[in-house]
């Protein structure tokens, strides 16, 4: 198993720096991070800004100013989406020839978050994960405001205080998202998985439905295993997370075995 996962990688050498590409996800263009387009360019988020490779150099994308930013929330089909670096409140499209910073509108928590958590030194909108669905839809993860949608048309958002904050105490995030085959979203919790509708709740706010996820797993420390890292679905529509300890799950059919590492 592994010896053919490293044939379908990508070893890039930068410096002393190594990076391992998985070509079949690149070919998909899971958003978490680094993209490709067309295969021909790989695209990665640093600490600089956004980056890209064409095969022979590594170049930095100027970022186009603000007032050219301002109407550029668009949805179309060949953009890349990266989540830049911490507190810069947005992300980043590219569309082939510009790279733009799209700021958040204010959250309906902010004013509330800013009053309970004043000297935080992260932003509540620092983005994990970003998603696209079958739909064509953007999904953004936070780190304090919950899950954020992008239809083409409208900024949408869904917010469970469990979804974001450990029990216990802890902030989590929403570091994971994903479509099931029957057309259901995760969202880095095992308990649940929900429907979510088109329209609008109302202004602003996503409209769904939350329903029963997979009974809670423990580690083999006896830790349950409700939040994970990461999540990926197979040629099977198979759910593969990664978890906060060296477990991974494979869930089928709303059952979820584990694999220990």
């Amino acid at each position: 198993m592994v010896r053919k996962w490293r044939k379908r990688c990508l070893s890039l050498r930068r410096k002393n720096h190594h990076t391992l590409i998985n070509q079949r996800w690149l070919e998909q263009q899971s958003h978490s991070g680094n993209s490709a387009r067309q295969i021909r360019n790989i695209f990665f988020n640093t600490l600089g800004g956004i980056s890209k490779f064409d095969g022979q150099k590594f170049t930095t994308l100027t970022v186009a100013d603000t007032n050219a930013a301002a109407n550029q929330w668009k949805l179309q089909p060949d953009d890349l989406w990266f989540k830049g670096n911490q507190n810069e409140n947005g992300v980043y499209r590219y569309d082939g020839k510009s790279l733009y910073h799209l700021k958040f509108p204010k959250h309906h928590l902010a004013d509330k978050y800013y009053a309970r958590f004043p000297n935080n030194s992260w932003s509540p909108s620092d983005v994990y994960f970003i998603y696209k669905d079958s739909k064509g839809n953007m999904w953004f993860g936070t780190s304090n405001f919950g899950i954020c949608r992008y239809n083409g048309k409208s900024i949408s958002w869904m917010y469970e205080e469990h979804l974001t904050t450990i029990e216990g105490g802890g902030s989590f995030g929403i570091r994971a998202i994903i479509e099931d085959k029957e057309g259901k979203f995760w969202f880095c919790n095992t308990k649940y998985r929900y429907t979510i509708y088109a329209n609008e709740k109302e202004k602003g706010l996503i409209n769904y439905k939350r329903e029963k996820g997979v009974d809670s797993f423990k580690a083999p420390d006896g830790r349950d295993l409700i939040y994970y890292m990461s999540i990926t679905k197979d040629n099977k529509h198979h759910l593969w997370m990664a978890f906060m300890v060296l477990v991974f799950g494979n869930m089928t059919e709303k059952k979820l075995s584990l694999i220990l590492l």
